[in-house]
């Protein structure tokens, strides 16, 4: 499925709201995550298709993408690191990267792996840690800047068919 990716123009004399796509090149992408730039002037979008996408608001049009080398099975999560001024993107093959947002090609500074398709991000208040979940239920804490991968929390992905408790356990539970 191929989205498009609007901005929104509020115009505050007609009270109207107005979107305009943005011109992100020839190719189709879709995509699955965004992130605005601290001071506004860009929106970075990772695809489906492996790429990240970075966005001038002002002209609507696209600035650069990247990397060469696109990520296998798409990006799923993308987050920003506003005290390193960096992007952690995690990929649907278990791949987590750190990209530099003022960078010309949009290059992975840092590359890590973890068991299972990354599907969430969450950086520490510090941007030292964070932790990674995965499709494979895996909760990872990670290193910022080196991304090694400490596993913390797994758990089984089937369903629950059936849940039995021993009898007269009722008073422990």
């Amino acid at each position: 499925q191929t989205c498009a990716l609007p901005i929104w123009d509020f115009d505050c004399m007609n009270r109207k709201v107005r979107p305009t796509e943005c011109n992100l090149g020839k190719e189709r992408r879709s995509v699955a995550c965004i992130v605005l730039s601290p001071d506004d002037r860009y929106i970075f979008c990772v695809t489906t298709s492996g790429d990240l996408v970075k966005v001038d608001t002002a002209s609507k049009r696209l600035s650069v993408s990247g990397p060469r080398k696109r990520f296998r099975q798409g990006i799923n999560v993308l987050t920003l690191n506003e005290r390193a001024d960096e992007l952690l993107v995690g990929s649907g093959e278990g791949e987590l990267a750190v990209i530099p947002c003022n960078g010309e090609n949009l290059e992975p500074k840092l590359r890590g792996n973890v068991m299972g398709g990354v599907s969430s991000l969450a950086l520490d208040s510090m941007g030292e840690f964070f932790f990674a979940g995965t499709t494979q239920s895996n909760m990872y804490l990670v290193e910022y800047a080196t991304l090694t991968a400490e596993l913390k929390v797994t758990s089984h992905t089937d369903q629950i068919n059936d849940v039995a408790f021993p009898r007269e356990w009722s008073e422990e539970l």
